[in-house]
């Protein structure tokens, strides 16, 4: 009986250290996306105004001479 409480025991502790180590896995993995896809939006953000500044220096090419980017 007290064989069977210890082996339970150990299990059970297993168990909890493997669910712990998951969780933790998991939130590290959330971040990871998160931080991803903030890159990713910033350097999309990024290229869109670079994108835009180009097509109004050719819209505008008068207006923007000697303006320092």
């Amino acid at each position: 009986m007290l064989a069977t409480q210890i082996c339970q025991l150990a299990v059970d502790c297993i168990l909890n250290d493997f669910q712990r180590a998951v969780r933790i896995d998991t939130q590290q993995s959330r971040r990871a996306v998160v931080d991803a896809m903030k890159t990713i939006t910033r350097r999309d953000r990024l290229d869109t105004n670079a994108a835009d500044t180009d097509r109004t220096n050719e819209i505008f090419p008068a207006e923007n001479e000697g303006e320092e980017h």
